[in-house]
């Protein structure tokens, strides 16, 4: 099956009319696994498996170990761009979340079962029972892919494309999904030295691939444009695209500086009807949800085996005990809100409604509404804080590990500093002599800066490679940083692109707006590297001898030289 240096291609040209009966029977012969490799020097090579025990290792046990990678995205992206099916690590993660909670929600299972129920009885058994009476053969694979198509379609962008109407008509859409798709994998088979110049020419398959995803991407701009027109006239539509469109919106309107005043409010006005301690208790109900297995997790690890494979399962960090401290200030807050609640269940079952209101008494209706606001936005901050914590990696650290020392923020773009300067940087600041003298005194964090408003595929493989390499701290999800973040680290420390160290002293005072140079040149002997130490060490330099390019190589090096 694998020929010299051409590897697997000959044998798939070979069996391209009865490709699938080919594979079957090749991976039976196998025992159910092969490998093959491509054209030599193409880097094209895998593992066909239909084991059980393998699937369930990659797709479940090990999930996290086989990403699709660079190689699969990079010819997956002119057809999925970003999208879940060609993103990994936390845009999967993101998209996934969004998706699977869109998908098991009532509403859109009634939708999907709905939509089956009316596809099958309307229109397959229609076309069924019409192609069974003309007495003609037919490809019935056709018709399932037909029916499958106009399902997803349906169900995922509210659009039926008529695939399966009685005269089976040839949909662009579909025709050109499936050929983008089919082009797609021959980027799989052909070296990149091929398929590459002749996607920049728009030669060969290229240019029909080209034409294909531009009628795919066209249908897709078209239907997301409708969707939105649909949401401004009516709000009731089922469809995945426009639970999406809806939570999108709504996951707008709670970004920025009013995240959790906006999501709380949201909330008031859904429960509008309840009274108030209906309200808390609504709220605090759904909160013990996440809170309550948390603290659980928390109180049984790890002395108890079943906690410790939950968290395992969960991915979890290893070691839970470092989380403590939060754990300890998030449970007094939480006894804090179930405190007030109890205070607002107690007022509210007063019979209030036949005595005469006094001026007290409407004050204190003012507060009750003022606490029970505070509860409900307590409860998402709480919610969020559990999340992180949990999602929280070894390595990562939060602001109370920073506090009394000297903060150095390196403000870069994801593909940080060129290697020599990043080398530098490393060894004057970490390897340097005087390092264990200052090394708890002082930490740099990492910020990266991307270029446009949007990360890109390039720039979230340099943050993942450099924030996991390097000795330094980086703060976590730095695509999540509102823009108004960014604007003020660009006005405030006239950041235009180029590398900044900004230093922080223990009191959070900005003391130098960039410290790099100096960070370079004397590495830990520029401790606390502030704009005022940094003169001290130019004026300590003799007029500029020898010893200032010599540094601390050597003592007797000036006087050898």
């Amino acid at each position: 099956m694998s020929w010299p240096i051409m590897g697997i291609i000959p044998s798939v040209f070979l069996h391209i009319n009865n490709i699938y009966d080919w594979v079957t029977e090749s991976l039976i012969e196998a025992g159910g696994t092969f490998h093959f490799r491509g054209v030599w020097m193409g880097g094209y090579y895998g593992i066909v498996t239909l084991d059980p025990s393998n699937i369930e290792y990659m797709l479940k046990t090990k999930f996290k170990n086989f990403p699709k990678g660079t190689y699969y995205r990079e010819r997956f992206y002119d057809l999925l761009g970003n999208g879940i099916f060609n993103v990994d690590d936390e845009l999967w993660k993101e998209q996934r979340r969004i998706a699977t909670s869109e998908m098991h929600s009532r509403r859109f299972v009634q939708h999907s079962f709905q939509n089956m129920n009316d596809l099958v009885h309307q229109k397959l058994l229609r076309v069924v029972q019409k192609l069974v009476e003309s007495g003609v053969s037919f490809d019935f694979q056709e018709v399932l892919f037909r029916f499958t198509f106009d399902n997803i379609c349906t169900v995922a962008f509210g659009v039926d494309p008529g695939c399966l109407s009685l005269d089976l008509p040839e949909v662009p859409f579909a025709t050109a999904f499936e050929e983008a798709a089919e082009l797609t994998l021959v980027r799989f088979i052909v070296p990149p030295f091929v398929w590459k110049p002749m996607r920049y020419f728009g030669i060969g398959y290229e240019k029909r691939l080209k034409e294909a995803i531009k009628i795919v991407h066209h249908f897709a701009e078209k239907t997301l444009a409708r969707r939105k027109n649909d949401r401004i006239e009516s709000n009731d539509r089922s469809d995945l695209l426009s639970r999406l469109i809806e939570h999108s919106e709504i996951f707008c309107k709670c970004s920025g500086e009013g995240d959790l005043h906006t999501r709380t409010m949201l909330l008031f006005e859904s429960l509008g009807k309840y009274k108030w301690d209906a309200k808390m208790v609504l709220v605090l109900a759904a909160f013990v949800a996440s809170y309550g297995e948390f603290r659980l997790q928390m109180q049984l690890y790890p002395r108890d085996p079943l906690a410790a494979s939950t968290a395992m399962l969960k991915q979890w960090p290893n070691d839970l005990r470092p989380l403590t401290p939060r754990f300890n200030a998030l449970s007094l807050l939480v006894k804090t809100m179930v405190e007030v609640t109890k205070c607002i269940i107690k007022f509210e079952g007063l019979l209030l409604p036949h005595v005469e209101l006094d001026k007290e008494i409407s004050v204190t209706k003012t507060y009750i509404n003022v606490a029970a606001y505070w509860v409900v936005r307590s409860a998402f901050s709480c919610s969020s804080q559990i999340t992180d914590l949990t999602a929280m990696k070894p390595e990562q650290i939060g602001v109370s590990e920073l506090k009394n020392k000297v903060v150095m923020l390196l403000i870069t773009k994801p593909e940080l500093l060129p290697t020599e300067e990043s080398l530098l940087l490393v060894q004057q600041t970490y390897d340097h002599p005087l390092h264990n003298k200052y090394k708890e005194s002082y930490d740099i964090v990492w910020v990266p800066v991307p270029c446009s408003e949007t990360w890109t595929d390039a720039e979230f493989s340099s943050f993942n490679f450099f924030s996991n390499s390097l000795p330094w701290y980086s703060i976590r999800k730095p695509w999540l940083l509102s823009s108004a973040v960014m604007n003020c680290m660009k006005q405030a420390w006239n950041y235009t692109g180029e590398p900044l160290l900004v230093v922080l002293d223990s009191k959070g005072m900005v003391t130098n707006v960039n410290a790099i140079d100096m960070a370079m040149i004397w590495g830990a002997r520029a401790y606390p590297f502030s704009a005022s130490r940094e003169q001290e060490l130019w004026e300590e330099e003799e007029n500029w001898t020898l010893r200032l390019l010599i540094d601390d190589i050597d003592p007797l090096l000036a006087y050898w030289v």
